[in-house]
């Protein structure tokens, strides 16, 4: 399970690095709540400055697409230490 930041670079980094390699082994985490997290704590700056480097038509992960949804709905990405504060 692929533990990383809710925004384009965190979603290239899991489809590069883990995917790639663990195929069917790897997973995306993605909060229940993730929708609620983006729209209240999402960075804008984390979206203006990110450019999807994949391709999402071969996303096949239900939770990952929901994710990418979400992010352009609020034009906002988030950092994995919210969730991390949170807890804390």
């Amino acid at each position: 399970m692929h533990f990383g930041d809710f925004d384009f670079a965190g979603i290239a980094i899991y489809l590069n690095e883990y995917k790639r390699q663990l195929e069917k082994k790897a997973l995306f985490f993605v909060p229940k709540n993730i929708e609620d997290l983006i729209k209240i704590n999402g960075n804008r700056k984390l979206y203006n400055e990110q450019n999807i480097n994949f391709k999402v038509e071969r996303i096949n992960e239900e939770n990952l697409l929901k994710l990418i949804k979400t992010i352009h709905k609020y034009r906002k990405g988030l950092e994995q230490e919210i969730l991390i504060k949170r807890m804390a």
